[in-house]
This record gives C-alpha cells, sequence and structure tokens, in this order.
C-alpha cells in the first residue's frame, strides 16, 4: 500500500512539472477574468520558474485589455521574472513590463515601476533601455518612479536629456534629480549633501530622507548615514503607542542600509524589514566596530535598486 502511494504522489509531481505553461496559466487567468478567487500552486509556480516559454504565453494576458488580468499579469510576470532561473526569461519579463506600462492605466503603470525596481541590473538589456525611454518621454502616470529605475540603471545621459522637459515640475523634478545623483551627477551629489546637513534627525528624517540617501548608492551620503549609526543622540520615538521617551536612531538607519553594503554583519528580515537579531544592544554594537574596521573599504551593492 505504501509502494503504491509513494507511486502515485511521484506521478502526480511529475504531471505538474510536465505540465505546459498555457494549461498551467490559462485556467488561472480564465478564473481572474471572471472575477473568482484562483492561486498558482508552488509546485505550478516552481515548475514555471524553470520553464523558459513562460514568459511567451504571459504576454497574452500583459496585453489583455481586462483590468484585473493585465493586474495579475503584471504581478505574476514580476515575481516569476524576478526570480526565473533562465537569464533571458528575465529580460523578456522586463519587455513585458515595459509593454505594460506603455499601453495600461495609471495603476498598472505604478504596478510596473515598482515591479521593475525588483530586478537586477543585469535584467535589462538593451530593448529594455530603449523601452524605458520612449515610456518616459511620454510624460506618463508615476513617471517619477520611472526616473528612479532609469537611475538605478545608470542612465545619465538619458535622464539629462529630459531635465528641460520637467524644470518646471516640482515633484518630477526632485526624482530626476534623485536619478541623477544616482548616476553620480557630481553637482547633485554636493547639493544634497548640502540640504541634508540643514535638516534635524529625527524620524521624519529616518522615514523620508534616509530612504533617498540610500537609493544614492554615494559614499558622501553613505558615509553620513553611517557616522549617525555611530552617533548616541537620542531623537526617534520608539515604536508602540505605549512607549515613552527618544531611542538612538541608528537602529532604524541599520534596517535600511544593510541590504545595500556587502558583508554587513547584520541582515534584515524580508518580511517584516526588521533586523533579523534577538539582541538589538548587541548588533549596534557589532555594527559599529564594522563600521570603524571597515569605513573607508566598505562596497556598496549597485546591481540591485
Amino acid at each position: 500500500m505504501r509502494t503504491k502511494l509513494i507511486a502515485a504522489f511521484l506521478l502526480l509531481c511529475f504531471a505538474v512539472q510536465a505540465q505546459s505553461p498555457s494549461k498551467i496559466l490559462k485556467p488561472h487567468f480564465k478564473k481572474i477574468q471572471k472575477q473568482k478567487p484562483s492561486r498558482l500552486s508552488k509546485d505550478q509556480a516552481n515548475s514555471l520558474l524553470k520553464d523558459a516559454d513562460v514568459f511567451q504565453v504571459m504576454g497574452v494576458y500583459t496585453r489583455s485589455s481586462n483590468e484585473a488580468v493585465q493586474r495579475e499579469a503584471v504581478r505574476l510576470t514580476t515575481k516569476l521574472g524576478v526570480e526565473h532561473e533562465v537569464e533571458r526569461s528575465r529580460k523578456v519579463a522586463v519587455h513585458l513590463l515595459l509593454e505594460a506600462a506603455k499601453s495600461g492605466s495609471s495603476v498598472i503603470q505604478y504596478q510596473v515601476a515598482h515591479g521593475l525596481q525588483k530586478f537586477q541590473v543585469s535584467d535589462f538589456d538593451e530593448l529594455a533601455r530603449k523601452l524605458l525611454v520612449e515610456h518616459m518621454q511620454t510624460k506618463p502616470n508615476h513617471v517619477d518612479e520611472f526616473f528612479l529605475t532609469a537611475g538605478f540603471l545608470g542612465m545619465r545621459n538619458e535622464l539629462e536629456a529630459m531635465r528641460p522637459e520637467y524644470r518646471k515640475r516640482s515633484a518630477t523634478r526632485r526624482a530626476l534629480n534623485l536619478a541623477l545623483t544616482r548616476c553620480g551627477n557630481e553637482q547633485k551629489i554636493e547639493s544634497m549633501m548640502e540640504n541634508i546637513e540643514k535638516i534635524p534627525v529625527n524620524d521624519q528624517f529616518v522615514y523620508e530622507v534616509v530612504p533617498m540617501m540610500v537609493y544614492t548608492r554615494q559614499r558622501p551620503q553613505m558615509d553620513f548615514l553611517l557616522n549617525l549609526i555611530m552617533s548616541n543622540k537620542r531623537s526617534c520615538r520608539p515604536v508602540g503607542e505605549d512607549a515613552d521617551g527618544y531611542i538612538i536612531c541608528g537602529y532604524r538607519v541599520i534596517e535600511q542600509i544593510a541590504p545595500v553594503i556587502e558583508d554587513f554583519p547584520v541582515q534584515v528580515n524580508e518580511a517584516t524589514g526588521d533586523l533579523a537579531v534577538s539582541n538589538y544592544r548587541q548588533a549596534m554594537k557589532q555594527v559599529r566596530q564594522w563600521i570603524e574596521d571597515n569605513k573607508t573599504n566598505y562596497v556598496l551593492k549597485e546591481d540591485v535598486f
């Protein structure tokens, strides 16, 4: 009996693995179109991550005129594209997302903009960069997010060419300047630091300014944050409605810089964003010692957003 059960299980696993992308995706999107709940199983998702043809099938749905279908297709294309085992397939996923942004609603464009930021630089080929420039030139919704993606890709010349178009639009101009800072524009790097040094370090600084500084991957900005971690000044509020007093802001800074520095001594829980440590004081001590030892030779991760 046990042998038969094992055999049946193995046959079931093989059947899932043998399914073509079309056989997995078609019933899923059919339910989505009918506004019925649907979810791919873990085995189905894993099989798609190994299939080089999955995005040829997915393109039918990323181009769909049905908003719900297209949203789900963009979500799946992002998830599968980021994790796909085949390099070429990751590039095709990026192409599909950019094509979806071109024809999609404001919601789709926002979804695509943030989806693209989950990929690595190597996943954007010449065609992807061309599609991104063409999309930005149409002055789309959420163009500020697409600027940040272009900055992450180091597309300095293309961004510089767009500056005249956005000179008078403050919100998008700020994003464009930030993207140019990521690209290494010395004037923007210095200007940003001059402004930062005038801002008091508190909760608002940690949640609004620090993410922009981390995004730039520039040494002056990152050196400032490392020095902030070394400070014992208490100017941030603790988490919790009943918590009183102030805490060192450095703890929250560590949470933001840990994912972007090579060989950083502590890690972040991807699900919660908190430090993956049991003793925060010990972690702070460990991080400060690491900074002392590596402040002149630390390496930033520039291949991720």
